[in-house]
């Protein structure tokens, strides 16, 4: 209602100007087209106006529902644990020396056998998969892919892929590298196993992330895998 009051007030002050002054003639009267136009301005300002507003509401209902969405999801994330799983004796062949790549030095480990035991998988390295090993220049930091296979007590094979890298403080890599064994503590070597392995009771393996923690002897590897629970 106050919208059509204010356009009636409107259309009188326009006629009453348009009476009080001769139009020419062929001029622009009331019922002209052009004289009709001229009110278009004012409801465009007015739905512009609006519209306007109404983005100015939505805008405002959106900022406020972000920072309740992002503090309801910040008590939804699980804290992260680990459970053992079962460790891995992996015996080593002698080193395949590939030369310098790139600036890596590249070498093959040999997989020739080993054990596993466990809470949740026991059984045998399989003899035929490798480590391949990158050595940066300088500090001595050992990026490992390990491919090797393994059979579960019952028979079952599971192929293992194992990426990590290996760093410890210069003194200690020396030591290292020249065959000496050194505490696990001493040095940095993590890596993230991942498992193949068909149905049955060890289908867990494929479904589930793992983390491992290694250390180094002369003549093989040892391999605590965890699973991320």
């Amino acid at each position: 209602m106050p919208r059509l009051i204010f356009l009636s007030h409107r259309m009188r002050a326009i006629q009453a100007r348009a009476g009080s002054r001769a139009v020419p003639k062929g001029g622009i009267g009331w019922t002209s087209p052009a004289r009709r136009l001229s009110l278009c301005p004012t409801t465009r300002e007015r739905m512009m106006a609006e519209g306007i507003e109404r983005r100015t509401v939505l805008a405002m209902g959106s900022a406020m529902a972000v920072p309740a969405t992002a503090t309801e999801a910040q008590g939804d994330y699980p804290e992260p644990r680990l459970e053992f799983a079962f460790q891995a004796d992996v015996a080593l062949g002698p080193i395949q020396e590939l030369g310098v790549i790139d600036g890596i030095r590249r070498r093959i480990v040999p997989i020739v056998g080993g054990t596993v035991t466990g809470p949740r998988l026991s059984g045998v390295v399989m003899p035929g998969g490798a480590d391949w090993q990158g050595i940066r220049a300088g500090d001595g930091l050992t990026r490992v892919f390990a491919h090797y296979w393994l059979k579960a007590d019952d028979g079952q094979a599971i192929s293992v892929q194992n990426t990590g890298l290996r760093r410890a403080p210069a003194a200690v890599m020396q030591r290292m590298m020249a065959g000496e064994v050194v505490p696990p503590k001493s040095y940095y070597f993590r890596a993230c196993p991942s498992f193949e392995v068909g149905d049955g009771p060890h289908r867990w393996l494929g479904e589930n992330i793992f983390v491992c923690v290694g250390a180094r002897l002369p003549d093989r590897a040892i391999v605590r895998v965890y699973t991320v629970l």
